[in-house]
């Protein structure tokens, strides 16, 4: 058996208090979608390099240059690219607190790849690195021809972060029965979203990828409550949730969402 080796590179990478630290941005381009039978719905392949957001890491040194690499994935094959943000980043001691616990979060919580017996120590880690969400911006540099022009940057998405860190413990948020009664669907908020059932296991909740929201065209609701659920132990979506959970759905008029599994 060969040794387990860990890069030199990203040792004692933590970002120090009070110093300004490097973004890595971890970028994937979509190089060839799933088609047929890897994709029986035929559900839109987004590019994920078309989208807003993205996932990066913060060192408080450079690191070589990383080849991009294919990474298979079940939107596709992917490239995978890591490359240095024009940005940089100021690390006070409140802040980086919260970007470790962003940090335990994804990888405790969601990834869920801690296993009993490991401690989140970041500062003797032999990879010391901290996830961190970002999200792509404009940047202005004077080109040769002294013109300004836009170029893609990437910046901390610290708004992101600390909605996050200050959910942990709360998550998945049980609603109460007014609230309920109340709520209306907002389709805006469940686009590309992560959502996580409140009604099943608290202690293990799951995640679910938004893929699509049951409307046609974007306007009329393909499937809502009443629709027929596809077992027949149920007569439709609002008999499951009954049965099931002993749930009464308030808002007949919200469509439904075709979610994917992505807990791990």
């Amino acid at each position: 058996m060969s040794k387990l080796q860990m890069a030199k590179g990203l040792n004692d990478a933590l970002p120090d208090v009070d110093t300004t630290c490097l973004i890595y941005v971890m970028e994937m381009d979509l190089i060839k979608a799933v088609t047929g039978a890897a994709n029986p719905k035929n559900r839109k392949i987004v590019n994920p390099i078309d989208t807003e957001f993205c996932f990066g890491f913060l060192s408080k040194k450079k690191i070589p240059n990383v080849p991009s690499f294919p990474v298979f994935l079940r939107q596709g094959r992917m490239q995978a690219n890591i490359f240095l943000a024009k940005s940089r980043l100021q690390v006070d001691a409140e802040m980086l607190e919260l970007l470790k616990a962003f940090h335990h979060y994804i990888f405790d919580s969601v990834l869920r790849l801690v296993k009993g017996g490991l401690a989140f120590v970041p500062e003797k880690a032999p990879v010391s690195i901290l996830i961190v969400p970002l999200r792509r911006g404009k940047y202005s540099v004077l080109s040769r021809r002294n013109e300004l022009t836009n170029q893609v940057d990437f910046k901390l998405d610290y708004t992101y972060v600390r909605n996050v860190v200050s959910s942990i413990g709360e998550m998945p948020r049980v609603p109460s029965e007014e609230e309920r009664r109340l709520f209306k669907f907002d389709v805006t908020k469940f686009q590309d979203a992560v959502v996580m059932p409140w009604y099943r296991d608290k202690e293990h909740p799951s995640f679910y990828y938004v893929a699509e929201v049951c409307l046609l065209n974007n306007l009329i609701i393909d499937a809502n409550p009443g629709s027929k659920f596809p077992d027949e132990k149920f007569a439709n979506f609002n008999d499951y949730f009954i049965q099931k959970y002993n749930i009464e759905i308030y808002d007949q008029q919200q469509p439904l969402l075709d979610v994917d599994y992505t807990s791990r």
